[in-house]
């Protein structure tokens, strides 16, 4: 996994799209999608975020690789089989948030244990999110918030979002940026979960 990740990295390095596509979909041969997820791309978001903050990739670099990872990332939810009475999950990054790479990657997880997945993508207003949950009635909303962490916009929302719900969806937050929020979260009743592996046994209990 180690020689998957390095190369996963020279190419975003390298702004070689088809070589990243090209050594992602190779991962998903030898890898199961779970330790695709946990072993390879976790980690290659976590190394493109740092490689972006200390300057050693552009702007242009982690937006080539994001595309890329999104358009693998959609086609693992495509592939997933969901039973007509799969419970449903509505999963979004709120308005001011705008990378989703890791709101997708909680869809992928949801729909492989056979969740029937609704995702909203990213900068998504409360009014919007209000909506889907009206119209869906799921069993959880997940919301992704990644960066940045003192973002007054996200309180807001999310205070106006409190306000618009009124049925026993529960809500969960996760991402990187998820426990500087802690308090409107709290306020909103929603669950912060620190990892993917939280998140699952989070989709299990709402199940059961």
């Amino acid at each position: 996994n180690a020689s998957h990740l390095d190369k996963c990295i020279s190419a975003v390095k390298e702004l070689n799209a088809h070589g990243l596509e090209y050594e992602l979909y190779n991962a998903l041969k030898d890898l199961s999608q779970p330790k695709f997820i946990d072993e390879l791309l976790t980690p290659l978001l976590e190394n493109i975020g740092e490689m972006w903050k200390n300057g050693e990739i552009r702007i242009v670099n982690e937006h080539v690789s994001s595309a890329v990872i999104r358009k693998i990332l959609n086609t693992l939810i495509d592939n997933n089989s969901i039973p007509t009475n799969a419970p449903s999950i509505v999963i979004a990054t709120p308005k001011g948030q705008l990378h989703e790479l890791g709101a997708l990657i909680i869809a992928v997880i949801a729909s492989a244990d056979g969740w029937n997945v609704t995702y909203m993508g990213p900068d998504l207003p409360a009014e919007e999110i209000a909506v889907a949950i009206d119209k869906l009635r799921p069993k959880i909303v997940a919301l992704s918030i990644v960066y940045p962490n003192d973002d007054f916009t996200l309180n807001r929302e999310m205070a106006k979002l409190k306000k618009l719900l009124n049925n026993g969806t529960k809500i969960i937050a996760g991402g990187r940026s998820a426990k500087s929020y802690s308090k409107t979260l709290e306020y909103l009743n929603a669950k912060i979960i620190d990892n993917i592996d939280d998140f699952r046994k989070e989709l299990e209990k709402v199940r059961n």
